[in-house]
């Protein structure tokens, strides 16, 4: 087709405008120019930002405590802006983005889900005590000896708690075998449903063909949080020392003593304690938890005596961090937790079991008797759940008592609480934020804020025969 002399002088002296302008209509469909930033970009900041301050209200208002607001934002905190600046600042072609955005997921999958599967190699040590704890058998292996046990728990307005307490006790007696189990629960002054929910209990034990005493006693005065600490203490004493009478009426034979709380905890979580350490032990804890931390700070002294802070790692030892990171059992001079598990041998007579002559650790106290009981102390104000680890120090002296804690078995008094410590916490997606909020900057960069928290433990010069610490030695090579 030929084009007429006209039109062909006009195409030929167009000026430049009108190919600039016909250009930048046209752009759409022909390339993008990369100095045009992408709209969704900053929908997705302002997105992130919207979502993050919803899920600070939502966990203000669900949790009202920090570690649950912490846990809220993790991933809105560490991914999202991570992901959406680095995408900003990438190369804005689009082959870049979508390779940057799969370089990142594949990143967040392997970060996420299969680091946390790879074995991790512990540092070995010298000493025997501590190669025995470290070999501590896994939660399914059964310990050396069958386990027969006596559970006791001390109970008041428990009426929360009680159905799960109720359904795990139950679990626990199937899997141990009602023949190997004696139950002893005291209640006494409890102001709401707790009394009628142990008689269902109790009839229930009783359909399970389950030894057992289930006594409701209001006869003792009560002292409660607000009276003095010392006379907390010497009633507490006695309520345990109550519910432990069973076993000193028995003719049975008990291996250990599992005491346990007012907690939320699982079957799984009491065998697991039970099995710690090959079910050789003196005394295993677990750890308990509350909305903001570890609970069981007035009891607990770590190795070398010293109290523990509330807030992650809780411990001062290097050691001891590294143990509860790996999930395995380390050695402590007291502690409680919400459930702890005894060798019953503390609690017979001393000709009855292999020990050293009673009255060795004779202190302003007295000197310490078998069967042990609870009680309170005219030396040092403590909480007679403490002074049961300190007298089985005071009976091995100067040799050290196996005292443990299974970081693995985590206990609650709530259910939200328990999921959080359990499941929220461990899980693999949660990583970043164990790894840079709680790692590093709660715990590396600013843990010296909290380290004011634990408080004076005045009781440590007044007490003396809590044994020294186990060194740790590096094995030859």
């Amino acid at each position: 087709m030929q084009l007429c002399p006209r039109a062909a002088a006009q195409a030929l002296h167009s000026p430049p405008e009108l190919h600039q302008r016909e250009y930048k209509d046209n752009v759409a469909y022909f390339d993008q120019d990369d100095d045009v930033p992408q709209a969704w970009l900053p929908v997705l900041l302002i997105a992130n930002l919207a979502i993050t301050v919803t899920a600070f209200i939502a966990a203000c208002v669900h949790y009202n405590t920090f570690s649950a607001l912490f846990l809220y934002l993790a991933l809105l905190i560490v991914a999202f802006p991570i992901l959406s600046l680095s995408l900003l600042a990438s190369n804005r072609d689009s082959d870049n983005y979508y390779v940057m955005a799969v370089l990142w997921f594949l990143a967040i999958v392997e970060w996420v889900f299969f680091q946390p599967l790879r074995p991790q190699t512990n540092a070995p040590t010298g000493d025997e005590m501590m190669s025995w704890i470290n070999a501590s058998p896994t939660a399914g292996s059964a310990p050396a000896q069958p386990i027969r046990v006596f559970i006791v728990s001390n109970l008041y307005n428990s009426e929360e708690i009680l159905p799960t307490y109720t359904s795990s006790l139950k679990s626990l007696i199937n899997e141990l075998g009602a023949d190997n189990v004696f139950v002893s629960i005291y209640e006494s002054h409890s102001t709401d449903n707790t009394k009628p929910m142990l008689v269902e209990l109790d009839r229930d034990l009783a359909h399970m063909n389950v030894s057992r005493r289930v006594l409701t006693d209001d006869k003792a005065i009560r002292k409660g949080k607000h009276s003095l600490v010392s006379d907390r203490v010497d009633f507490l004493a006695n309520v345990r020392n109550t519910a432990m009478q069973p076993l000193a009426d028995t003719t049975e034979k008990y291996t250990h003593v599992l005491w346990i709380n007012d907690v939320v905890f699982t079957p799984q979580d009491a065998l697991n304690l039970l099995r710690t350490n090959n079910a050789r032990y003196d005394q295993a804890c677990a750890m308990d938890f509350i909305g903001n931390g570890f609970y069981d700070t007035w009891v607990t002294r770590d190795a070398e005596g010293d109290t523990l802070k509330r807030q992650w790692p809780y411990f001062k030892r290097v050691e001891d961090v590294q143990a509860m990171r790996e999930g395995r059992p380390f050695e402590v001079n007291s502690c409680w937790n919400g459930i702890s598990a005894f060798d019953a041998k503390w609690f017979y007579p001393a000709n009855s079991s292999s020990l050293p002559p009673a009255g060795e650790g004779a202190d302003e106290d007295g000197p310490v008797i078998l069967p042990l009981q609870f009680r309170a102390s005219s030396t040092c104000l403590s909480s007679e759940c403490q002074l049961i680890s300190y007298d089985i120090h005071r009976a091995v002296y100067p040799a050290r008592p196996t005292i443990l804690i299974n970081p693995a078995v985590k206990v609650a008094y709530n259910t939200k609480h328990y999921f959080m410590y359990n499941k929220l916490i461990p899980s693999p997606i949660l990583r970043p934020w164990r790894i840079i909020w709680r790692d590093w900057f709660a715990y590396r960069l600013f843990g010296w804020v909290t380290e004011g928290m634990r408080w004076a433990n005045e009781c440590k010069a007044k007490q003396h025969y809590w044994a020294a610490p186990t060194p740790l030695t590096a094995a030859a090579a």
